[in-house]
């Protein structure tokens, strides 16, 4: 499925900050795998190095917002200046924003065809960042929402209704000094009641349709609950979903709260914390704006539920969302992250009748009963040149993993405790997942969500800091096993070490999940991926390959794909010479067992997905596809 809108992080290969701003941008505007429950915008960010991917990366989204970073190797690359004129023609469905990292950007200007550029105080990024998110939120917030005939003033300026109170003199202060803020500093123009409405209009509906045509912030004071107009201005942003963020300026207390006030994000009011609540708001609006056009893509692919059946609601649903919505409609679909269960529980009860969804848990209803799946991935050598980077695959890892636990299933991984790896990310979901779901099945005497299992050797040099860290209650390290032979090579005893271990694990589980996959540099007789996948098809239970982030899961699949075997893997093996010297003097090749399984095509797989289904999961690095098609599979278990 095709986002609606897509961040493509456009640089040269040798600007040695490309890729920390890529991951920054890509937990800015995609998610954060550190927070795998916490509201995100969740617009796919791809980056690219190469100019003559340009066109490519387009392909993407029906509408790329294109961030280029202009250094001094920009400049001087011709391949780069096509490109640059490629993007300057494209007028249509592109929103091309280039951003100056070099003093030379202001003397080649040339080169962006007059095109307005973002310049900062200075040219290096991260000193500016708050200043540069917000052009982006700005201009891609004008971008998204250029459908709407209301969201701008005539001068194209996104508008932001100001709701407060003048009872509390320090609010009304506040709000007319960020007024000021927002029309000295930024693009942005401002509503603020009285003022702005014209003489001989209806005030109270001149209202409403003002803060309609806006987003909103609030600067909710001591007494913002108990005024009228506060709080028609409130209902109003819940009837209509009107992206609006609260700024506390709690003091004192406070004897009753306005109770529809909640859900959305606040943030504590300090001095001078302009550019923060700016920040704040331009986010909140891009996602719901997002979150708008992506939900309505999502719909169309529902089967089984009639159109005017389905209410999309761009935001966390709560209480007074139900009061919004039609009587007939039977199903919400909203943003993820998916409710907690008490908190669906409690909408359920105000209309029994209603199923929530979210893009990712479309499979309704599936129960993996604690089948155990397990997850084959590491960090491939040739991940930088598919796009994306190492952010983007942990959050593919997060999902996935935070989708079985929440279809009732549990993990099986292999791999090392290191310090933010996959097993370090995986105790933390365990714990945000157990808390978020926890009825009395995840108490820590209950079944494990996650049983981590090592190779002996290594498993016996655990400190005993990660003992009391992983062994947490929800994740249980399990001994691989210990050899019963004495050993005169090395790499001979790690390679059978890891397979007893693997062997252990391939016992235990239903089905498994390839991504990446190192081509060098393991322990053992072949990859630890390719080992895995052979032991997969000896048992034959269901296996999906995700090939979009490259790695030795992709050069299986083309081999799939191709019905026949080649010499691929063996030869980036090889590339380490201590492997090569030692294949070549004992003759011998690991990786030629794949010929019995891979002329057999997707078949081999035996995950009940279609060769069609399959080949576009092979594919892919859509994060929600790649859900929906391994949940497809799994239904079937």
């Amino acid at each position: 499925m095709k986002s609606p809108y897509s961040i493509i992080i456009c640089y040269h290969k040798d600007f040695e900050d490309g890729d920390q701003i890529y991951t920054k941008m890509y937990k800015t505007f995609c998610r954060d795998s550190n927070e795998p429950m916490a509201p995100s915008i969740g617009m796919p960010v791809w980056k690219c190095n190469d100019p003559k991917s340009v066109k490519e990366t387009l392909k993407f989204s029906d509408n790329p917002i294109v961030l280029l970073f202009v250094d001094i190797n920009l400049i001087c690359d011709d391949g780069w200046k096509h490109a640059i004129s490629y993007l300057n023609s494209t007028t249509t469905n592109l929103l091309f924003l280039p951003v100056a990292v070099c003093s030379e950007a202001k003397e080649d200007i040339y080169i962006l065809n007059n095109r307005e550029t973002i310049f900062l105080k200075s040219y290096n990024v991260f000193d500016n960042w708050k200043d540069l998110i917000i052009r982006i939120f700005e201009s891609s917030l004008r971008f998204i929402a250029k459908e709407s005939k209301y969201f701008t003033d005539k001068d194209g300026k996104i508008k932001v209704f100001i709701s407060h109170t003048k009872w509390d003199e320090e609010s009304k202060i506040v709000a007319e000094n960020y007024r000021q803020i927002l029309r000295r500093e930024t693009k942005l123009s401002s509503f603020f009641d009285v003022n702005d409405v014209l003489d001989g209009d209806n005030f109270a509906q001149a209202i409403k349709d003002k803060e309609k045509e806006s987003i909103v912030i609030i600067f909710y004071s001591q007494s913002y609950s108990k005024r009228e107009w506060c709080q028609k201005e409130i209902l109003a942003v819940k009837e209509f979903n009107i992206p609006s963020i609260l700024v506390s300026m709690f003091e004192n207390e406070v004897y009753r709260n306005f109770p529809y006030i909640g859900n959305m994000p606040m943030i504590r009011y300090k001095e001078g914390c302009w550019k923060h609540i700016t920040e704040v708001l331009l986010r909140q609006a891009v996602r719901i704006f997002y979150q708008k056009a992506y939900l309505s893509i999502v719909e169309k692919e529902i089967d089984g539920i009639e159109e005017n059946k389905i209410a999309i609601i761009p935001n966390t649903p709560e209480a007074i969302s139900l009061a919004n919505i039609n009587s007939d409609v039977s199903t919400i679909l909203y943003p993820e992250p998916e409710l907690g269960r008490d908190e669906k529980e409690l909408l359920i009860k105000v209309r029994p009748s209603l199923n929530f969804i979210t893009p990712s848990t479309l499979a309704s209803g599936l129960d993996l009963d604690l089948k155990k799946i397990a997850i084959s991935i590491s960090v491939p050598e040739n991940l930088n040149s598919k796009f994306c980077g190492e952010e983007s695959l942990n959050d593919v890892f997060v999902e996935i993993c935070k989708n079985i636990l929440s279809h009732n299933g549990r993990i099986c991984f292999g791999g090392d405790l290191r310090q933010n790896g996959f097993a370090e990310k995986l105790q933390q979901l365990c714990v945000l997942y157990a808390k978020l779901k926890d009825k009395g099945e995840y108490k820590k005497e209950s079944i494990k969500l996650v049983e981590n299992y090592l190779a002996h050797s290594y498993f016996e040099r655990i400190s005993k800091h990660d003992q009391a860290k992983f062994n947490n209650g929800f994740i249980k390290l399990v001994d691989g096993g210990i050899m019963k032979k004495a050993y005169d090579d090395n790499l001979i005893r790690k390679n059978d070490e890891l397979s007893l271990m693997r062997k252990k694990m391939n016992l235990e589980v239903s089905a498994r999940i390839f991504i990446g996959g190192k081509f060098s540099g393991f322990s053992g007789l072949r990859s630890g991926m390719v080992d895995e996948f052979l032991m997969a098809m000896e048992s034959h239970y269901p296996v999906f390959l995700i090939g979009g982030f490259g790695g030795c899961t992709e050069e299986i699949i083309n081999m799939i794909i191709a019905k026949a075997y080649n010499e691929t893997l063996f030869n980036k093996a090889k590339e380490n010479t201590n492997y090569k010297n030692f294949v070549d003097e004992k003759k011998i090749n690991p990786y030629e067992q794949l010929k019995t399984y891979v002329v057999h095509g997707f078949a081999c797989l035996n995950n009940s997905l279609s060769e069609e289904d399959n080949y576009k999961l092979a594919k892919s690095n859509d994060l929600v596809t790649i859900i929906n098609l391994i949940f497809k599979g799994l239904k079937e278990l």
